[in-house]
């Protein structure tokens, strides 16, 4: 099992890699699509598997990389709150593993930038969904609910989110686990600005300054799946 997952892990990269590199491929939602559907089949086979993936997920923050977490992790979140439905959990790994899709527009230079953004370059970044949105609408294969993750997984519960500044019941389950996932990884993953923090302290700061932000509920779930 152990070798599948880095076996696994290692297809996602070069897959992904070539994806955000070409993101206005025509068929880049049709080898995401198989990607996410080998993503899931591997993850529902048990809980040790999830292990085997957590000990070999990356901890340096490229994009691509970060996007197979947030799936990974989201997709054992799902079933953890009780999704059982392959097609559902499929449209999330492949909603899951584009949600940072747009990031592809975005100049190399901020991605890579050390330091802490300025106000204006923080303000380009956050046009990554709507970027995103953009490259993906028109493909057939991007349904409703792919597009969820994307769309949502910088919404926050108390408003304070973007791009449309939704609350609580306007934000998806999709949206929700996809929040804790994205921000959890982001935390605690090495970044060009930031060390990466514990599990523990990305856990803590989830709970405590900024609880009204997240679903506490799937929160309490990503307790249990990384136990």
């Amino acid at each position: 099992t152990k070798r599948k997952a880095q076996l696994l892990y290692s297809v996602e990269q070069g897959v992904l890699r070539d994806i955000f590199d070409n993101p206005s491929a025509p068929d880049t939602v049709q080898r995401t699509e198989q990607v996410a559907q080998h993503t899931v089949a591997f993850l529902l086979q048990g809980p040790d598997v999830l292990h085997h993936l957590i000990r070999i997920m990356s901890d340096d923050y490229a994009t691509f990389t970060h996007s197979i977490n947030v799936c990974i992790l989201s997709v054992s979140l799902a079933t953890e709150l009780g999704i059982t439905s392959r097609d559902q959990l499929d449209n999330l790994a492949t909603g899951t593993l584009l949600h940072d899709i747009g990031k592809s527009e975005l100049p190399k230079s901020i991605l890579k930038k050390r330091g802490p953004l300025n106000h204006e370059e923080f303000e380009l970044v956050r046009q990554h969904v709507v970027f995103g949105e953009r490259l993906l609408h028109a493909d057939p294969r991007m349904n409703a609910e792919r597009m969820l993750p994307l769309s949502q997984h910088h919404e926050r519960l108390d408003g304070t989110g973007y791009p449309r500044r939704l609350t609580d019941s306007q934000i998806h389950l999709y949206g929700r686990i996809a929040a804790v996932a994205d921000s959890f990884d982001a935390m605690t993953s090495e970044r060009t600005y930031q060390g990466a923090m514990r599990a523990f302290e990305a856990i803590t700061i989830l709970r405590g300054r900024l609880r009204e932000q997240y679903d506490q509920e799937v929160l309490e779930g990503l307790i249990q799946i990384l136990a």
